[in-house]
């Protein structure tokens, strides 16, 4: 199953698939009607895959109408966990532009895909066009000899914001021709292609640096990420989704569980557009940065001890400048459900941490849903914990979250209390 019309703006991918008490049935589409011309459908079945899924794939027609309050039932009988898979700095494309049936690399014609093909300068120095291929698992050498490829092992591109940006290729009326990503990723100093990108101007690139433009436009299939493949067949596969900003981590991760970066705390607190002087120094809203979050609360004086402030990355010194308090409604309030009231009642601040979800508690204790456990599980990138000398380092038990740091996987759980960075 995949949502149509998704958009090639990021630099991320999503997948999500429920944890099943057992094999759910899912509901297929006739072969006639597995083609969907009507662009405001966002979702379909897929395309019949493994024997395996097959096994529990009905027929819409031969399923029986379910009222609303009986799916519901069903899905609460049914579906113990749900996990949200969030890939960072590859594209869709990269994964799943061709995986059957999803919203890909040659599911249009190449000239309705901005940037199909993207010039690249030879080491002669001429200009010749590059288009989407597939990173295969091994090469013949000049002798005939097999080399092994390992594509899962492929470098990563430059996914810098200033690279970004000339990747893109703003025209005068800011539209996006994305036709420039693999004469960025060559890296030439001092070079110069032309508008139309079909002449070039300066030192000719080396081999290493042809060979780095050709990645960026380079992707994987089942082959290499059998298990994300895999997921998606078995479960439901995201190709409609976009960046709230093309920058780093931070924003994105918080869009991930908010559905913003902070538009409407910055519209209610316009002041914090510019992030403030002292504590907040670092944080203005809407995030567009990195800034170091407190846990907990984003008041130093209410920490305990005080002056107790949050682990921060590879070593660096604890920051007395962190993110602006997040206080926009968002996924973790909505999961205390029916104890909202009870928990941000011992809220240490609230005229600060819940002055702009008032109504959103009203709402939430109104619908008298049960709470809702969850938790964040993410990659890091320092020492792993089978490393000699490498340790998790933990937050004092007395936090609402417990955070393992300096590991390959830092685990994030919170508990049903007010959502605070």
């Amino acid at each position: 199953m995949h949502i149509k019309e998704w958009a090639k703006a990021g630099c991320a991918y999503l997948a999500a698939a429920a944890l099943l008490l057992q094999p759910a049935t899912v509901m297929a589409q006739d072969q006639k009607n597995e083609e969907v011309t009507d662009q405001k459908q966002l979702v379909e079945i897929a395309r019949r895959s493994s024997d395996e899924v097959a096994r529990y794939t009905h027929r819409v027609e031969d399923f029986p109408y379910l009222s609303h309050e009986q799916k519901l039932d069903l899905l609460q009988k049914r579906i113990k966990y749900v996990f949200v898979l969030f890939q960072e700095n590859r594209s869709f494309d990269f994964y799943f532009g061709t995986y059957p049936g999803a919203r890909g690399l040659f599911s249009q014609r190449p000239s309705e895909t901005p940037g199909f093909y993207q010039p690249i300068v030879n080491t002669a120095g001429d200009v010749e066009t590059i288009s989407p291929f597939l990173i295969p698992q091994s090469v013949k050498d000049v002798n005939g000899n097999t080399v092994l490829l390992y594509p899962e092992d492929t470098d990563s591109v430059n996914h810098g914001h200033t690279a970004i940006d000339a990747k893109l290729h703003l025209d005068a009326d800011h539209l996006a021709h994305s036709d420039r990503y693999a004469f960025t990723e060559e890296g030439i100093t001092g070079g110069t292609l032309s508008a139309d990108g079909t002449t070039y101007t300066g030192p000719a690139p080396t081999q290493a640096q042809v060979q780095k433009g050709e990645l960026v436009v380079g992707h994987v299939d089942c082959d290499t990420a059998p298990f994300m493949w895999q997921y998606a067949d078995r479960f439901t596969l995201f190709d409609n989704f976009f960046d709230t900003v093309i920058g780093p981590s931070t924003p994105n991760a918080i869009a991930m569980i908010a559905g913003q970066s902070g538009k409407t705390q910055w519209v209610k607190h316009p002041e914090l557009a510019l992030g403030g002087t002292g504590t907040y120094a670092n944080g203005q809203l809407p995030v567009t940065g990195d800034p170091q979050p407190y846990w907990g609360n984003a008041l130093a004086a209410l920490l305990s001890p005080p002056g107790l402030f949050q682990p921060t990355e590879s070593g660096a010194p604890e920051t007395k400048t962190p993110s602006s308090n997040l206080t926009f409604a968002s996924l973790p309030l909505s999961f205390m459900g029916n104890q909202i009231k009870n928990i941000t009642l011992n809220d240490n601040n609230a005229a600060l941490d819940l002055m702009d979800v008032q109504s959103d508690i009203q709402k939430i204790f109104g619908d008298n849903n049960k709470p809702v456990n969850w938790g964040w599980f993410q990659e890091g990138y320092d020492h792993e914990s089978t490393d000699p000398t490498s340790a998790p380092q933990l937050m004092p038990p007395t936090s609402p979250i417990t955070t393992a740091r300096n590991t390959s996987v830092m685990r994030l759980i919170m508990r049903p209390k007010p959502w605070r960075t």
